[in-house]
C-alpha cells in the first residue's frame, strides 16, 4: 500500500485477463498455489507484438510453401511409380494372356486333330493299300521280266512264243499305270501328312505372312474329307483372292471349325450341301460358309461364341472351337458373323484386311 509503483490489481474472478490499448497489451494471470497469491502482470508492446507477429505469419506461409511443394514432390513420386508399376502389371497381364491365348488355341487345336484322327488314318489307309497292293503285283511282274531275261539265248519264235505264255506285253503295258497309280498314293499320302504338319503348327503373331488363303482352304478340306463323307458336299465359289496378311494355320483352323461343325449339324441320314464363298474389295475379304442345315435358334445363336458353350453331347465337342475362332479371327483386325434361319441353315461370315495394320502387333 506505501509502495510508490504499486498498480492497482484486477478485480475479477476470472483466471485470465487481456487488454490493449494504443501502447500496450497488458495480460494479467492468477498466481494461485491452494490459494489467491496474487497476480502476475504482462505488458507487451503493440509494435514488437506486431513485428513478431508479421515475421511469425513469414515463416508460417513459407513453412506452409515448402510443405505444399513438398507434398506435391511427394505424391508425383508417388504417382510416377504407380503408372510403372500399373503400365509394368498390365504389360506383364498382356505377356500372360496373349501364352494363355495361344495355349488355349493350341489345346483346342489338338482336340480338333483327335476327333479327326480317326478319319485321317482311314484317308491315309485307302492310298496305303492299293500302294501295298500294287507293290505285290509288281514283285509279280518283275518275277516274269527275270524270267525273259534269264530265258537262254533262242531264236525269235522261241522268245515270242515264251513272252506270250508268261502275258509279257500285257504285264509291260500294265507296269505303266501300276507305277503312275502307286505314285499318285504315295502323293496323297504324303499330302495328307503335309497338311496335318501345316494344321497342327502353331504360328505366333509374329509369323504373319501374305499367304493365298485358297490354298490352305482346299487343305483343310483334304484333311476334313473323312467328317464331310455321307454327311454332306462342298461347292466352292472362290473369287480372285490377293494375298492375305496372316498366320496361315490359324486360318486353317477356323476353316476346319466351320466346316467341321457345318457338317454335323446335318441331321442323320440326310446329305446336307456346304458352299463356301469367297470375295474381296480393295481392303476387306470375306469368307462365307453356308449350310442348309437345320439352323440355330435365336437363343442358342447368341451364345455360340461363348466358351465352353456346346451343344454336342457330352464329351464329343469342346464347347472352344467358336470361341477360339472369333479369337482368332479377332487378333488379325477381322470379325467373324453368324446368321441363321431355322430350318433353312446357317452361314459364318469370316471378314479380314487384306493388309494386317502394323500397330495390332
Amino acid at each position: 500500500m506505501f509502495d510508490p509503483y504499486w498498480i492497482p490489481t484486477p478485480e475479477t474472478t476470472e483466471p485470465l485477463l487481456q487488454s490493449r490499448d494504443q501502447a500496450f497489451i497488458t495480460t494479467w494471470a492468477k498466481v494461485r498455489l491452494g490459494a489467491d497469491l496474487g497476480w502476475v502482470r504482462l505488458q507487451t508492446d503493440n509494435a514488437l507484438d506486431s513485428e513478431d507477429l508479421s515475421s511469425l505469419r513469414q515463416h508460417t506461409l513459407l513453412l506452409s510453401a515448402l510443405s505444399v511443394l513438398s507434398g506435391v514432390i511427394i505424391l508425383g513420386i508417388f504417382l510416377w511409380r504407380a503408372y510403372f508399376t500399373v503400365v509394368k502389371r498390365e504389360h506383364m497381364f498382356e505377356v500372360k494372356l496373349d501364352e494363355t491365348t495361344q495355349r488355349l488355341v493350341q489345346s483346342e487345336k489338338l482336340a480338333s486333330l483327335g476327333e479327326l484322327a480317326a478319319g485321317v488314318a482311314h484317308e491315309i489307309n485307302n492310298p496305303v493299300g492299293y500302294v501295298s497292293s500294287n507293290l505285290t503285283t509288281l514283285q509279280k511282274y518283275l518275277a516274269v521280266y527275270e524270267k525273259v531275261l534269264d530265258a537262254p539265248e533262242a531264236d525269235s519264235t522261241a522268245m515270242a512264243a515264251l513272252k506270250k505264255k508268261l502275258n509279257y506285253a500285257f504285264i509291260r503295258d500294265d507296269l505303266q499305270n501300276l507305277m503312275q497309280e502307286t505314285q499318285e498314293g504315295v502323293g496323297r499320302i504324303k499330302t495328307i501328312i503335309q497338311d496335318l504338319k501345316d494344321y497342327a503348327r502353331t504360328n505366333a503373331a509374329a509369323h504373319y505372312v501374305p499367304a493365298d488363303i485358297h490354298i490352305g482352304l482346299k487343305s483343310t478340306l483334304n484333311i476334313a474329307r473323312a467328317q464331310l463323307k455321307n454327311r454332306a458336299d462342298v461347292r466352292l465359289e472362290l473369287g480372285n483372292l490377293p494375298l492375305i496378311d496372316c498366320a496361315p494355320s490359324q486360318i486353317d483352323q477356323v476353316f476346319l471349325n466351320l466346316i467341321v461343325n457345318a457338317a454335323q449339324a446335318m441331321p442323320v441320314g440326310k446329305m446336307g450341301l456346304i458352299h463356301i464363298r469367297t470375295h474381296c474389295n480393295d481392303k476387306l475379304a470375306w469368307i462365307e460358309v453356308q449350310d442348309n442345315g437345320p439352323g440355330i435358334t435365336p437363343d442358342v445363336l447368341k451364345k455360340i461364341f461363348d466358351p465352353f458353350f456346346t451343344t454336342k453331347d457330352p464329351g464329343t465337342g469342346t464347347g472352344l472351337g467358336l470361341s477360339v475362332s472369333q479369337n482368332i479371327i479377332q487378333q488379325h483386325g477381322g470379325t467373324l458373323e453368324a446368321v441363321s434361319t431355322v430350318g433353312v441353315g446357317s452361314t459364318f461370315t469370316i471378314t479380314l484386311p487384306i493388309k494386317r495394320n502394323t500397330a495390332q502387333g
